[in-house]
């Protein structure tokens, strides 16, 4: 008895034993302390969807800039690479090498080399500002007196980077640029009351002028748009701004006009005959977000949701503009989107239809909406845009 005891007391020990050393092997190994410039090494970014708290604190022009990255490296804490990472319109990233950095003992941080003149491979130049650093979890950058090269729209005829909307004319042309374009023939559509097929003629002269949009549109927009939107202006910086009203058609004492804030909620650049605007959804977010008051009835997440569809239609680069410099006596430019862009949109006709919830609306536009979108598939060439006339900065 006492050697059975005394062989399971045993077997229990060595059983014991070797699950002990086996949970030891198999626990994986620490992992490596990091060192202090590992620390401060990597990404940083300021971007509202994806990242809830802040590391990046970044100037651009003197306006913070958000919805950005920007990434370091450094192996010495001597000297660091700074990678902009769609900072600049037009720009993925601006590599800004061979940066000094500097322990401010005061600050518990490493100073980033201040009035370092760059220019970027696109010809942007500015400079660094005063308040760089870098601390663990936290990084500022401050980017100054940022030029663009010199383009179409940031000095014109005047002298200045104002643009006016140009003037209603006596045959009712004006700011607005639209053409519309269908391949004509017959074709085979449903009818849109009892879903029967029946034939759909567009002739020569109904193929450039759809549902005879073209009398329509441009005369409505060519009046109402001024009022609206007075001028636009192109800041060497590469920052689109507006001066606009936002009561022209409610305001008993005429409408009152304002310019758009400097702060970065949109950019623009020329290239290759092209304007892109970029707007800048998390700047418009935040400014949303930051003009909200216990008396409006927008809601956040509606205009998130808008942000983040409006997202995924900008193309990378941001909305391509066609320049069409007229060459008359106004000094005249044309900026248009094109069927790529417009295309898109235009499928989305049918559900405009029913968008519109007021029965008045819905009877005098849905006939038209369901009338123009038969014309959708057969759309050779579609225009839409703005011309505009060089002009002078506002009174107010």
């Amino acid at each position: 008895m006492k050697r059975t005891l005394l062989t399971r007391t045993a077997c229990l020990l060595l059983t014991a034993g070797l699950l002990a050393s086996c949970d030891d092997s198999d626990k994986p190994a620490p992992a490596p302390e990091l060192t202090p410039a590992q620390k401060l090494s990597g990404i940083y970014s300021n971007k509202s969807f994806t990242y809830p708290e802040k590391s990046l604190q970044l100037d651009y022009h003197s306006w913070s800039l958000t919805g950005c990255e920007a990434e370091l490296r450094t192996e010495d804490l001597k000297t660091g690479t700074l990678v902009l990472k769609k900072v600049f319109p037009g720009e993925d990233e601006v590599t800004i090498s061979d940066l000094a950095l500097t322990y401010n003992k005061n600050q518990g941080r490493y100073d980033i080399e201040r009035r370092r003149n760059v220019t970027t491979p696109g010809g942007t130049k500015f400079s660094m500002g005063y308040t760089n650093y870098v601390q663990e979890g936290t990084l500022s950058v401050s980017l100054g007196s940022v030029v663009f090269p010199d383009n179409i729209f940031n000095k014109n005829a005047e002298g200045t980077d104002w643009w006016d909307m140009k003037p209603l004319q006596p045959d009712f042309t004006g700011c607005l640029h639209m053409r519309w374009k269908v391949t004509p023939g017959t074709y085979r559509v449903p009818n849109p009351e009892t879903g029967e097929m029946e034939d759909f003629v567009v002739t020569e002269e109904e193929a450039e002028n759809p549902g005879d949009i073209m009398n329509l549109v441009p005369m409505l927009a060519n009046q109402l748009l001024p009022m609206f939107l007075q001028k636009v202006r192109f800041r060497n910086a590469g920052i689109l701004q507006a001066h606009y009203s936002s009561d022209a058609l409610t305001s008993e004492t005429g409408p009152t006009y304002q310019t758009s804030p400097s702060a970065n909620l949109c950019h623009f650049y020329v290239r290759d005959g092209k304007l892109y605007v970029v707007p800048r959804l998390d700047m418009i977010f935040q400014q949303i977000k930051a003009d909200q008051t216990k008396a409006t009835s927008v809601n956040l997440e509606d205009i998130l949701a808008a942000i983040n569809l409006a997202d995924r239609w900008l193309s990378k680069d941001g909305i391509p503009f066609t320049i069409r410099e007229n060459n008359d006596a106004d000094h005249s430019v044309t900026i248009y989107l094109g069927t790529d862009q417009m295309l898109p949109l235009l499928k989305l006709l049918p559900l405009l239809k029913d968008a519109i919830t007021d029965p008045t609306l819905g009877v005098l536009l849905g006939g038209m909406i369901e009338k123009l979108a038969r014309y959708v598939p057969i759309t050779e060439e579609f225009e839409i845009g703005l011309n505009l006339v060089p002009g002078t900065a506002p009174a107010n």
